[in-house]
């Protein structure tokens, strides 16, 4: 888009020297400096920085405006641009002098006044102006009706949006959805089982189980739901063009359904605890916390980032062979954590 404000800045030279001409008398016949000053930033200053809200000021805008203001304070001062340069006065002295305001500063002050004022309106149009996203490529087809069931559901998850994203007291419902995402990954990860029995000596921790089994009976039940909810209120967040901010969802989501596939095995083979061998769900939650990154991110490096998080190598042959397994199977679909054809907000 063209930007040219040279028409404009003519029009609001025009306009400024109007303005002084009707308060020329008035600022001669004033002996008080400040007086003068606010007649000037009362009448003059407004009209030429007016409609200066939707103004793209470049440097050399700003430099224009300034000249016109100068041009007009010396005519104040009852002095001459030669006077000045004979007696090397600088424009900061005559400044001071005068005490008017500086047009390109009140030109700024003047948009970042109506972005308050904009911000300020309750009826979402500045929420409706950055968080509505267009395609790029589609448009509506001609003699489509102006409202569909579709629409009707866009339209009231809109109004609804600021409630479900910003939902904290989860917990009074019975889920630990207050955890942050590092007390998750470390619960996740911890060296124990939930469905084992207090007396085992794979039970839990009293933290971890008043986190997850405090007056709850099924785990699994409890694990299924954690990952539900997490997936969709994810995705409900996730609406900021910034990729790389879905990483830490992603892993927790991972380890989550890793934690539940080995809760699931250490209740379906109750036997091999009798026989000495140890199922812990914990290693199950490290490989699902890799392998479900490893199909997003399509990259490695998430293994090495596990074997720096849980400090062990013991592991490393599943991790990987999920990991690569996971890598393959992603690799027919674009990564979310690479894309660069976000849809622009209109602004």
């Amino acid at each position: 888009m063209k930007n040219d404000l040279v028409p404009e800045l003519s029009r609001r030279n025009r306009a400024a020297w109007g303005s002084y001409k009707g308060i020329e008398d008035l600022v001669k016949k004033a002996k008080n400096t400040r007086v003068r000053a606010h007649l000037f930033n009362t009448t003059v200053l407004p009209a030429l920085t007016y409609a200066s809200e939707t103004w793209a000021l470049r440097k050399q805008d700003e430099n224009a405006a300034s000249v016109i203001e100068r041009s007009i304070e010396r005519v104040m001062l009852g002095v001459t641009r030669l006077t000045h340069v004979r007696a090397g006065i600088r424009s900061s002295t005559v400044r001071q002098q005068s005490k008017i305001g500086d047009a390109a500063a009140h030109a700024k002050l003047n948009k970042i006044r109506l972005a308050g004022h904009v911000m300020r309106l309750n009826d979402h149009r500045w929420t409706g102006a950055v968080s509505d996203w267009t395609p790029r490529n589609v448009k509506r087809t001609a003699g489509r009706s102006p409202t569909r069931c579709s629409d009707f559901f866009t339209q009231s998850f809109k109004e609804r949006y600021d409630g479900l994203v910003s939902l904290e007291r989860t917990e009074r419902i019975g889920l630990p959805w207050h955890l942050k995402f590092g007390m998750n990954l470390k619960d996740f990860f911890s060296n124990c089982t939930f469905s084992a029995l207090p007396s085992s000596h794979l039970a839990c921790n009293s933290e971890i189980f008043s986190h997850w089994l405090d007056n709850r009976e099924n785990i699994l039940v409890l694990l299924t739901l954690f990952i539900i909810v997490h997936f969709v209120f994810s995705v409900v967040c996730m609406t900021l063009p910034v990729p790389s901010g879905c990483f830490m969802p992603i892993f927790v989501l991972g380890a989550a359904i890793g934690r539940l596939m080995g809760e699931m095995v250490a209740l379906a083979l109750p036997a091999l605890f009798d026989g000495g061998t140890n199922i812990y769900p914990g290693v199950y939650a490290v490989v699902g916390a890799a392998s479900f990154s490893a199909s997003v991110t399509h990259t490695v490096s998430v293994s090495v980032m596990i074997f720096e998080i849980t400090g062990q190598l013991h592991y490393i042959l599943p991790v990987m062979d999920r990991h690569l397994w996971q890598s393959c199977f992603g690799a027919d679909h674009e990564s979310i954590m690479h894309r660069d054809h976000y849809k622009r907000p209109r602004l």
